[in-house]
């Protein structure tokens, strides 16, 4: 029912993976990243602001669903409607009886911005 869903009413979003290395002295910096092309469906959630490190934000808590199967990890980020996400969980629910998993999964998503 919900992979329908994914199908009917998700969006084609752009899923960048970030590759991480070492610098000379050993902090981490990107390296590269890769690009895909992945359907979610997007519900926004509800917001909030805060004051980090002297600056206000805001942040928007998003739940997705995307089809089992779907190369996207955590710490993923993906754009969409001109914004940059980033996947914090992912989980593949296992509700029936005998223990298969359905055939869609949850991710958690967050999007952070300042405020102006």
């Amino acid at each position: 029912m919900i992979s329908d869903l994914i199908e009917r009413l998700g969006r084609d979003v752009s899923r960048r993976r970030l590759s991480f290395g070492r610098t000379t002295m050993g902090g981490s910096r990107t390296d590269g990243e890769t690009v895909e092309t992945v359907r979610l469906l997007i519900q926004n959630g509800g917001g909030s602001s805060s004051v980090r490190h002297g600056a206000e934000r805001a942040t928007y808590g998003i739940v997705a669903y995307a089809k089992a199967g779907t190369d996207i990890e955590e710490r993923d980020l993906f754009d969409y409607d001109g914004k940059t996400y980033r996947i914090d969980s992912k989980r593949v629910p296992d509700e029936r009886p005998i223990g298969d998993a359905l055939s869609y999964i949850i991710l958690g998503v967050t999007r952070e911005e300042g405020i102006t």
